[in-house]
């Protein structure tokens, strides 16, 4: 058993942990920002293939105690590197701290904390191999976190490579679209029942969140289209666990994810082919005729044309589908982080309240902003209101039953 560590957005820890389970993990530990948890490496595999809500995926490869940078070097200089990497491979390391000035106050800042490290496994490969493999800070095939944490400090080996929420299907973008696995965890969390409701994102922009909502209708893998690529194409590698020594020198693991892949990739397609002649359920509004254009490209690309409906409305207007009684019906609005709090905004979330009253009644309202002053312009009493965290910038999922 390994020791392995999934991140995930501030508040959506409890969803991370039941999906690793689902995988069939029982050994886990959540904890702020992600969860811990001890498998073999398939089932750390699995969980990339997976896991809707995650960040990424991180192999714990060493702990050891640092009170000061001279012990970062002293630990890692004698570490067992060569079991990581070879002097082919390229690397990079990136220093987090936790616990703030518990912490920090040891050492200088994260990037010399780096260094530090660096310089450790430098000398390492020099002094046993007489060379050194080198940095690589844009596309590297190992890439290292450095977690120090009051007197602890932790090496853990990203191991899905780029981050998780790059599902592949987003070809082209408007301005700040949500992430695709935050999306996901938002729908989650509205508890919406695809097999019985229909559901409608009154501003989809990109159309993330009726693309991740169709994949959960469809159980599709978000890492639907890395499979596509991977099993049709030998030479692709989209996850960075592909270039990592243990799987590369591990026939047996080699041969079982490949097997895993090719199985997980026919069952995908089998359930797209499913409901090729389902009446569609999914529908997304956007004001700006370039974003319906945006959404539509990407639902191409993510191959689900026949489970969603884009079509070009105002969200202050919009009434529901004709034959839908009730549903769930979500937006991610602007909420001036960049704009201010203009009287163009307060509008917004004033009407948009107000539309939702007129016409979604019976169906059960979803706004996700970082700005509680706005969401309190919304003329509806909130059933439940969920802090969480896009990056640094604390929203709300905030919930209107709609009657």
């Amino acid at each position: 058993m390994k020791n392995f560590f999934a991140s995930c957005a501030v508040g959506m820890e409890t969803l991370l942990l039941k999906e690793i389970t689902n995988v069939g993990i029982q050994d886990t530990r959540s904890q702020r920002g992600g969860v811990d948890f001890k498998c073999d490496d398939l089932m750390a595999i699995k969980v990339i293939l997976h896991t809707r809500v995650a960040s990424r995926v991180y192999k714990r490869l060493w702990e050891f105690e640092a009170n000061s940078e001279k012990d970062i070097y002293d630990k890692a200089v004698v570490l067992d590197w060569k079991d990581v990497m070879d002097l082919k491979q390229t690397f990079k390391i990136r220093t987090i701290f936790e616990h703030g000035a518990k912490t920090m106050g040891k050492f200088r800042n994260s990037m010399y904390a780096s260094q530090i490290l660096k310089d450790a496994i430098a000398d390492n490969f020099s002094t046993n191999f007489g060379s050194r493999p080198n940095v690589d800070k844009d596309n590297p095939d190992i890439d290292l976190v450095l977690r120090l944490v009051e007197k602890n400090a932790s090496v853990l080996l990203n191991i899905c490579g780029a981050p998780l929420n790059q599902r592949e299907y987003r070809v082209e973008t408007t301005e700040a679209p949500i992430k695709e696995n935050l999306a996901a965890g938002l729908i989650a969390l509205s508890k919406w029942d695809p097999s019985k409701e229909p559901f409608v994102d009154s501003m989809c922009g990109s159309g993330t969140f009726c693309i991740e909502a169709a994949m959960i209708k469809a159980d599709i893998p978000p890492s639907f289209l890395k499979l596509k690529k991977f099993v049709e194409n030998s030479e692709e590698q989209p996850w960075s666990f592909l270039k990592h020594l243990y799987f590369e020198n591990d026939a047996e693991l080699k041969d079982a994810f490949a097997l895993e892949a090719k199985t997980l990739l026919e069952k995908t397609y089998g359930n797209l082919d499913a409901i090729k002649y389902d009446a569609p359920t999914i529908f997304g509004f956007d004001l700006d005729s370039s974003a319906v254009g945006i959404a539509r490209s990407n639902i191409s690309a993510a191959m689900l044309d026949k489970m969603i409906v884009i079509s070009r409305g105002n969200a202050a207007k919009i009434t529901p589908p004709a034959t839908a009684k009730k549903g769930v019906i979500i937006c991610n609005p602007p909420y001036g982080e960049r704009l201010g709090l203009t009287q163009e905004l307060r509008s917004l979330y004033v009407e948009y309240g107000t539309n939702l009253k007129r016409n979604f009644r019976d169906w059960r309202g979803f706004v996700f902003t970082g700005s509680d002053q706005l969401a309190k312009l919304i003329p509806l009493k909130p059933t439940s209101k969920t802090r969480l965290f896009n990056g640094d910038i604390e929203c709300f999922l905030i919930e209107y039953l709609l009657h």
